[in-house]
C-alpha cells in the first residue's frame, strides 16, 4: 500500500513557482472584479434612491390640487371682479414694478383697505409654487 497526495503512477512534474504564481493572479482579479462589482451595483443603488427622493419632494412641494385647497382657504382669496375693480381695470397708473412672475398694481378695495396685487406672466405649476412661497413671505412681513 502507498499513499501519496500526488500521481504517483504517472508523476507530472509541477514546478512550484508557476502554480503559486496562477494562483495569486486568480485571487488578486476574483477580489478585484467582486469589488469593482459592488461598488458600481452601490453607485447604483444610491442614484436610484436619490433620484426617488428628489421626485418623492417635487411631487410634495409642487402639486397644484395642494397649492389650490391652501389658496382657497386662506384670507388672500378674492374673486377677479373685485381685484379688477380696486386696481381700475389694470390702469397703468397702478402700476407699481414688475419683478420675475408678473406686474404688481396697487389697489384699493370696496372696504379702503390698499392692496398690492400681482398679475402673473406664465401658469406653470412650478412657477405657482415659487408665487405662493414669495405671497407666503411678504405676507408673514
Amino acid at each position: 500500500m502507498r499513499y501519496s497526495d500526488t500521481n504517483f503512477l504517472n508523476p507530472i512534474p509541477i514546478t512550484g513557482s508557476s502554480s503559486n504564481k496562477a494562483r495569486k493572479i486568480a485571487i488578486a482579479v476574483s477580489v478585484v472584479s467582486t469589488v469593482v462589482v459592488i461598488t458600481v451595483a452601490f453607485m447604483i443603488v444610491l442614484y436610484i434612491r436619490k433620484h426617488r427622493y428628489i421626485e418623492y419632494r417635487r411631487k410634495g412641494s409642487y402639486d397644484v390640487d395642494k397649492l389650490a385647497k391652501i389658496l382657497n382657504h386662506s384670507s388672500l382669496n378674492f374673486k377677479y371682479s373685485i381685484v379688477e375693480k380696486a386696481t381700475e381695470h389694470w390702469d397703468d397708473s397702478n402700476k407699481l414694478g414688475q419683478g420675475g412672475f408678473g406686474t404688481v398694481y396697487k389697489g384699493v378695495l370696496a372696504d379702503g383697505r390698499e392692496i398690492a396685487v400681482k398679475r402673473l406672466f406664465f401658469n406653470y405649476k412650478f412657477k405657482a409654487a415659487d408665487f405662493y412661497n414669495e405671497v407666503n413671505i411678504i405676507s408673514s412681513v
